[in-house]
């Protein structure tokens, strides 16, 4: 009788150390996977900057181009707009 109570004991001492070592592991998990989360949306944030910023030349540069045409006399044959609003689309 006294063996199996030890043996219970042994058990559960077992089973509370793995718990530990699983809220452990569980802690360490959810640092690492915080981080990796910011970094993901870091680059996102960047290559939306980055998208924007090209858009935006190419606005300007669309609209230079329309106002030399114009400079010039050369109307274009379809009725295309002063300028070309570009969107950053998904």
């Amino acid at each position: 009788m006294n063996e199996k109570l030890i043996a219970k004991e042994e058990l559960l001492n077992m089973l509370t150390e793995i718990s530990d070592q699983l809220e452990d592991l569980e802690n360490i998990l959810e640092k690492n996977l915080s981080k990796v989360r910011q970094a993901v949306q870091n680059d996102h944030s960047e290559k939306m900057v980055n998208c924007e910023e090209r858009i935006t030349a190419l606005e300007k540069q669309t609209s230079m181009d329309l106002e030399a045409d114009e400079a010039i006399g050369i109307k274009s044959q379809s009725n295309r707009p002063k300028t070309m609003k570009l969107e950053l689309g998904f």
